[in-house]
């Protein structure tokens, strides 16, 4: 069984055809480290990188170059890190940097170019060149709070097809990991078409500067955030590799991690942070994860259990994150939160999708009301298989980067300092390969919230079970609040 099992279990996946791709980066910043890491696990075969920026030390965001020494090109250390994500790559530097059009006979005959550079000189001549030539141009840019994702026009070429805004800017990795995530799965989709995907046709925006963060134009007030505070990520799989790297990143000063798997070989191309220590097959994951994250931010406290978070201690932590594929888990987590008065960022993906929600107990409705976890339970008994090795759906890289993207920003809507409480969105906010828009609202951007005079009918079922339950404890008990729940239910309207 090889690294590629699980995203070549997608009906019509053809990972030849990846491998057999090349692939012009240009760009050496924080989201061209995020798209160089999902493009190496993903399988592109042969990974150009176009930069000559010359680094001493590794800024924030930079990853892929964390404890290196002594100065090098980006373009060096990007290649370099590829090949050893997936040694099936082929990564080669290449230190210029896209000017004028005299650079683009270098570019030769690509079967993809993918812009990350923030300079729209840079992204103008990249699009009239895939144009001549037929190739694809995925652009992405970020800046602080922003990012947008763009593919090459048709017709003429006008000033609202550019970036300007991010001309010059630092990326920063905490809208640059969106980005990347959306132009790596548009470049995957043009090198590999599966049944239902179509060109992005329209601009995809993510602010964290709108109320909903979707919406292009700012109408809140940038405020720092309180990064004293004690996060526990629960599973450190595919998604919880980029959370606990995202909050890290942050400066989160202290995270726990629970996973009670060890790393098996299918892991590799989606749990990217394992493939940058020697020899972890066999290890525990959230041991091996914690040390990485570790040598990448030395300033923070992280600590890594393996162990099945069984609804009994959270190790005195201030939020949860949600980083398992398994309902029982996210109910037992949902129950614990719910006693403890502590917030979840709940996160789950598919091949084609992501989403994400934040509950915070007493300001909107609990993962169990929203989601409806226990009749689904009750319904359809939850069997958690034993390990990757006989997990039976399939998986893809870049829609755990976006749902971690997304999820590992609601921390700042939650802990801000001063200013008025940043608005969480009302709704699940999902990610949609096969939607026009991409990033939706599926159910409506806005919930009702939870009125004064009233509370989650989870509240209800934690005193009639005695308080927080365990993990077969969850299912059982449940039984006895269906009729109550459905007609509560009834009452407020459904939601999933």
């Amino acid at each position: 069984m090889t690294r590629y099992d699980r995203q070549e279990r997608i009906n019509n996946w053809n990972q030849q055809k990846l491998l057999e791709s090349e692939v012009v980066v240009c760009g050496g910043g924080p989201l061209a480290h995020f798209f160089v890491a999902a493009a190496a696990a993903l399988g592109f075969g042969h990974l150009r990188i176009v930069d000559n920026f010359f680094v001493e030390h590794a800024q924030v965001g930079e990853f892929l170059a964390s404890g290196q020494h002594g100065g090098r090109f980006r373009a060096e250390l990007l290649a370099a890190a590829a090949e050893r994500i997936n040694p099936d790559v082929e990564a080669e530097p290449e230190v210029w940097r896209m000017g004028n059009r005299r650079h683009l006979s270098i570019m030769g005959q690509p079967d993809l170019i993918i812009d990350t550079s923030n300079d729209p000189t840079s992204e103008l001549l990249l699009y009239r060149y895939g144009q001549q030539h037929g190739i694809p141009v995925v652009n992405g840019s970020a800046k602080r709070y922003h990012s947008e994702v763009k593919r090459v026009p048709t017709g003429q070429i006008v000033r609202g097809d550019l970036s300007p805004d991010y001309a010059g800017q630092r990326g920063d990795p905490f809208s640059a990991c969106i980005a990347a995530a959306l132009v790596a799965d548009e470049g995957r989709s043009s090198l590999l078409t599966l049944p239902g995907e179509q060109p992005l046709r329209v601009p995809v925006y993510y602010n964290m500067l709108a109320p909903n963060y979707i919406d292009a134009i700012d109408t809140l007030t940038p405020t720092e955030i309180d990064t004293d505070h004690h996060a526990l990520v629960v599973g450190a799989g595919a998604l919880g590799n980029w959370v606990a790297l995202l909050l890290a990143l942050k400066g989160v000063q202290r995270i726990t991690l629970m996973d009670d798997d060890d790393i098996e070989e299918v892991n590799l191309n989606r749990q990217i942070m394992f493939t940058l220590i020697d020899d972890p097959i066999g290890k525990p994951k959230a041991e091996v994860l914690a040390e990485v994250v570790r040598r990448i931010n030395p300033g923070v406290q992280i600590e890594g259990i393996k162990a099945r978070f069984d609804g009994s201690d959270a190790h005195g932590a201030d939020i949860i994150y949600r980083c398992t594929d398994s309902l029982s888990s996210s109910l037992v987590i949902n129950d614990y939160a719910l006693a403890h008065k502590l917030p979840v960022v709940y996160m789950g993906t598919e091949v084609h999708s992501a989403q994400c929600y934040a509950f915070v107990p007493g300001r909107n409705y609990c993962l169990d009301c929203l989601l409806n976890l226990r009749d689904t339970l009750i319904a359809n008994p939850e069997e958690v298989p034993d390990g990757c090795l006989v997990q039976p759906n399939p998986s893809v890289v870049t829609t755990n980067l976006l749902a971690a993207g997304l999820g590992s920003n609601y921390y700042d809507a939650i802990y801000h300092l001063g200013g008025a409480p940043r608005p969480l969105p009302g709704n699940v906010l999902k990610y949609n390969l096969l939607a026009p828009n991409r990033l939706v609202y599926p159910f409506g951007e806005e919930m009702p919230a939870l009125a004064p005079d009233r509370k989650c009918v989870c509240h209800d079922w934690l005193a009639e079970a005695g308080g927080v339950t365990s993990h077969s404890g969850a299912i059982i008990a449940a039984q006895t609040l269906s009729k109550t729940r459905s007609k509560s239910n009834e009452a407020r309207g459904s939601y999933t």
